[in-house]
């Protein structure tokens, strides 16, 4: 994919990750060339590189590209693998990282921690993002990291609605960070894969239970 191509590739998944590109949105080239400045040919790379993933874009037949919609189902089996592939990546990162990694890791904590006491709710969730990026992309397996990423991505598009459930949630997931952070620290690989495990399934709790009232509202006559 050429340098183009990337920019319209990352410039998609970001609007649908914090969902300014919303479920079964379509995706209509012209439009994002405009908004990108550049031709048709690069985001059309872009478009079928996302469709090929499966995961944030799908191709509707007669109509084009459009924006994934998730199932519960989907929510449920796609939480079913990062809970393994986040604590194996965090527990290989552990046994592989420098010191300068894990420090690298534990300032990204701070700085997500201090838009939290800040009530930059928006700069947590982006923070929370670039945490669990660093240590995955540096957890020693390029496969691993490639297939937390393709997991993750979705996902991540419920953790811009979290902030709208209410302060406890933000207040739970923060805890458990600072757990995740400590065990980085201290480079205790169990303690961190315990932390992420039980993360992600409040996580997969709270998004079904999203997901489902948002069904639920869809339904009303």
């Amino acid at each position: 994919m050429d340098t183009k191509a990337k920019t319209a590739y990352d410039y998609i998944s970001a609007k649908i990750e914090t969902g300014e590109f919303p479920p079964g949105m379509m995706l209509v080239e012209r439009q994002l060339c405009e908004q990108l400045g550049i031709s048709r040919s690069p985001v059309r790379t872009a478009l079928t590189q996302l469709a090929n993933e499966g995961e944030l874009v799908k191709y509707v037949p007669k109509q084009g590209m459009c924006v994934s919609e998730l199932t519960s189902r989907d929510v449920g089996e796609l939480y079913d693998l990062r809970v393994i592939l986040d604590a194996a990546a965090v527990e290989r990162f552990i046994a592989n990282a420098s010191m300068q990694e894990i420090v690298g890791a534990c300032r990204l904590y701070q700085r997500m921690s201090e838009c939290y006491e800040a009530g930059d709710m928006e700069g947590m969730v982006r923070y929370d993002v670039l945490f669990h990026r660093y240590y995955t992309e540096r957890c020693g397996n390029e496969h691993l990291s490639e297939l937390f990423g393709r997991v993750f991505s979705p996902l991540r598009r419920f953790r811009w609605d979290i902030i709208k459930l209410g302060r406890d949630k933000s207040d739970r997931l923060m805890e458990l960070h600072s757990r995740l952070a400590a065990a980085i620290r201290t480079k205790d690989a169990a303690a961190a894969a315990a932390a992420e495990t039980e993360s992600n399934t409040l996580m997969c709790e709270w998004h079904l239970s999203w997901l489902q009232a948002q069904e639920a509202e869809a339904m009303k006559p």
